[in-house]
């Protein structure tokens, strides 16, 4: 903060949870009902604020456009900001359009002395590109406003036209003569948009939230770019990494019953250090990386490295943080207003405290979290929108928040087919694995599995750690040139601790088919009950794998498995999914839940496998290996595991997808699951004395 004027801290206020914020938007109407005062109340209200209003124009406009505006005179304007803090109190403020520069003039010097937090949506570019503001009233905005604003949340050409014109500000502020103003400078490349996103700050705003809407990249600009920033993807960051992630997804998910958290698909954060001063948090929510097999499961045909998406750029003055939050290119057309329900959806999270609890406020993680909840509520808005309601651009959905979800609904095709044909003839695998098909599955924006995304996404260091456990990556060293190192933890993995794997495993999969069995006599359709059964099938044919491999391979019968004794890990595994069935149902969305890290979990790491396996291997047990992994990599199994999405996808959206409440207590049945499967692997190394 240090050369910024005195600005209002988030941290010298903080409302109380047993409250509703109240929020005043200064801004103009819009007739239309898509933008302005008319979107912000409607914002503020569907987050659980109380809307006020004061208004600085009157506009005549339909969804094709402006055809006459009416400024009322400022005094009047005056009377209406002192008339409401008379009287009640403000926890936060949005300014929308502002006139000329006496308004802006006015606005300014009502606002001096307060101390909630104030988002400025500085509306002063026509969709056509053309000015709505002349030069003084700009500079009046730059100079005035602008140190008193807690959020600044420009578009790119708005960003480009106050950079413009405070370089014109600052010379004739050192006594040069009125110059013209210069081109704005496009801002083009993420670096480009970087640098701005920092000298706005510069100009006096706590934070600038820097909205990319107006340009896309596509997703292999993105990739190429963070990597040049020292930004890897989710899956690939080290592990010292891990904490920190997790920490920064805590603070964006905040509390998981808050209705607004409802609309968030969950983060896959990554992190850098950019330089000694600037760090960079990238928060994704355009469905890449997860899990790279469940990218393949959804679109086969496409790794989406041509899918465009969208970066808006958060960058906080007080630690020079940056943050990325990279979503979809939304492709529908209900985009009215969206600026203004975004900066009213600010102000309401930030006058809210935006679920920050007790203790002391990290402001940061608050402006993080208000953008992030914000930015999800916008587009569930658009993809949710009107966009029928007049000629033009349709308007936003703002009600898409109300009755609070844990996650929104799925946009694959509706899941009624499998529950509606009871065709016991037909194979019912098939019939679930379709409906998310790469063709039934349909880009930017949708969301075919919003609640194992969800999960997924919040649960990352979790998901690696099984995934891409020491066990995984040393047999995938089978399939790599022999290391010259002579630490253990870098030689291959030796033949104990897998066959003892393999031994655990084929106790494990006899439970996981009686599970399914047990499912199936309690269906509720004849589709249901084959599902189930061929789950159950599908566990038998598995060990029957187990079998053949270990006596091909290591020379150990049927009669030796069997004589296994079950190990602590197994027991613990499938006590604690059994438990789970027998309190919810064995096909509810509970049971769904609890076995989905396996089912998915086996074809994540059979392809991780896979992309590890040169093929030409001199190791004695990559044959053997390879034979293991590639069951979990073939066409059957991955239709099993599409159908096994789609199935729990069914079950969340026959109940209109789950509460808030319940998807915590999903979450939480997702990541112990999580971690005893990753102490499987553990107990594997553990008991035959390989080093981790």
């Amino acid at each position: 903060m240090s050369g910024h004027p005195a600005n209002p801290s988030l941290s010298l206020w903080s409302a109380s949870s047993t409250h509703t914020p109240r929020v005043c938007t200064i801004a103009g109407s819009d007739s239309g009902g898509g933008a302005g005062i008319q979107a912000d109340l409607k914002t503020v209200l569907a987050l659980g604020g109380y809307g006020l209003s004061v208004i600085t124009a009157l506009t005549a406009q339909n969804t094709t456009g402006v055809s006459g505006i009416h400024v009322p005179p400022v005094d009047f304007l005056r009377k209406q900001v002192q008339s409401v803090r008379k009287d009640i109190r403000i926890d936060g403020w949005k300014i929308g359009m502002l006139a000329n520069e006496e308004v802006v003039g006015v606005v300014a010097e009502e606002l001096k002395d307060v101390k909630a937090p104030v988002v400025l949506d500085p509306v002063m570019v026509s969709t056509s590109g053309s000015l709505l503001l002349p030069h003084e009233a700009i500079q009046g905005l730059i100079t005035k406003l602008l140190p008193q604003c807690t959020l600044l949340t420009p578009n790119l050409p708005e960003a480009e036209q106050l950079l413009a014109h405070a370089t014109v500000g600052r010379s004739e502020a050192q006594g040069s003569s009125k110059q013209p103003i210069p081109s704005p400078q496009p801002l083009q490349t993420l670096q480009d948009r970087l640098d701005a996103a920092k000298k706005l700050s510069d100009l006096g705003p706590k934070a600038v939230l820097l909205k990319g809407g107006h340009k896309a990249f596509k997703r292999r600009e993105v990739d190429e770019a963070l990597r040049s920033l020292g930004i890897l993807q989710a899956d690939q960051q080290p592990h010292e990494h891990h904490g920190r992630c997790r920490k920064v997804q805590q603070d964006l998910e905040g509390s998981r019953s808050a209705a607004p958290d409802a609309l968030s698909p969950g983060a896959a954060v990554s992190l850098s250090s950019r330089g000694s001063s600037h760090n960079l948090i990238v928060v994704r929510s355009d469905g890449h990386p997860y899990s790279p097999v469940l990218r393949h499961l959804l679109n086969e045909e496409d790794d989406g490295a041509e899918e465009e998406v969208v970066i808006d750029i958060l960058f906080t003055s007080q630690t020079n943080t940056y943050t990325l939050f990279v979503g979809p290119r939304l492709t529908q057309g209900c985009t009215h207003g969206t600026g203004c329900t975004l900066s009213s959806a600010l102000a309401t999270h930030l006058a809210a405290g935006s679920g920050s609890g007790e203790g002391e406020v990290d402001e940061d993680a608050q402006l993080r979290r208000a953008c992030w909840r914000s930015i999800a509520y916008v587009q569930a808005a658009i993809v949710r929108g009107y966009e029928d309601l007049g000629k033009g651009p349709g308007a936003l959905d703002h009600a898409v928040s109300v009755g609070p979800r844990g996650v929104l609904q799925s946009t694959a095709e509706r899941f009624t087919a499998a529950k509606e044909q009871d065709d016991i003839s037909a194979d019912t695998t098939e019939r679930y694995a379709g409906m998310l098909s790469p063709s039934s599955s349909s880009r930017l924006g949708s969301q075919p599995t919003p609640v194992v995304t969800a999960l997924l996404s919040r649960s990352q260091p979790l998901w690696e750690a099984y995934v891409w456990h020491p066990f995984v990556q040393r047999l995938a060293l089978h399939f790599q040139p022999a290391s010259s190192s002579s630490s253990a933890s870098h030689q291959p993995l030796s033949r104990a601790p897998f066959l003892h794997f393999l031994k655990q495993d084929y106790h494990f999969l006899l439970h996981y088919s009686r599970l399914w069995s047990r499912s199936a006599s309690s269906a509720s359709s004849f589709a249901e009950a084959d599902y189930f059964l061929t789950l159950a099938h599908g566990m038998a044919r598995e060990a029957a794998g187990h079998v053949a491999l270990c006596e091909g391979s290591f020379g150990v019968g049927k009669r030796e498995l069997e004589a296994e004794r079950e190990g602590e890990a197994v027991m613990a595994y499938t006590r604690f999914v059994l438990d789970v069935a027998d309190k919810h149902g064995g096909a509810s969305l509970e049971t769904l839940t609890v076995t989905m890290p396996c089912l998915l979990g086996y074809a994540d790491m059979g392809w991780r496998l896979r992309l590890a396996d040169s093929g030409d291997s001199s190791s004695k047990m990559s044959d053997s290996l390879r034979t293991w992994y590639q069951q979990y990599v073939s066409t059957g199994y991955l239709t099993a595991v599409r159908a096994g999405l789609a199935k729990l996808e069914e079950e969340a959206a026959g109940m209109q997808q789950p509460s808030a409440e319940r998807m915590e207590r999903l979450q939480g049945l997702w990541d112990q699951a999580l971690r005893l499967e990753r102490g499987m692997w553990d107990e594997a190394m553990r008991v035959t004395g390989e080093e981790m």
